[in-house]
């Protein structure tokens, strides 16, 4: 029994290792991460590797250069004012 049951965790750690539980919270908004959480339950895990598998393999075309003109998401402007310039340091590498 969970009387305060927050985001869930340990509903789905009962739940992942086969344990009854019951709980509930005052705010509705418990309700949204709990089903969030609980949803990864229901991944295929090996399906997910296999996709980053697929995309690992990809080949990149010779004239990428880490940006789209048609994902403008990537443009320095349009990401500035959401993150710091540490933040954007960071984030650079992975796009």
């Amino acid at each position: 029994m969970d009387p305060f049951m927050g985001s869930g965790t340990t509903g789905l750690v009962c739940q992942m290792i086969g344990i009854n539980s019951i709980g509930y919270d005052i705010m509705p908004i418990s309700s949204v991460s709990i089903k969030a959480k609980e949803d990864i339950l229901k991944y295929d895990t090996n399906e997910i590797k296999t996709l980053i598998k697929d995309i690992e393999a990809l080949n990149l075309p010779s004239n990428y250069n880490k940006s789209t003109p048609y994902i403008t998401i990537t443009e320095y402007r349009l990401i500035s004012p959401c993150f710091s310039n540490g933040d954007i340091r960071r984030l650079l590498p992975l796009i």
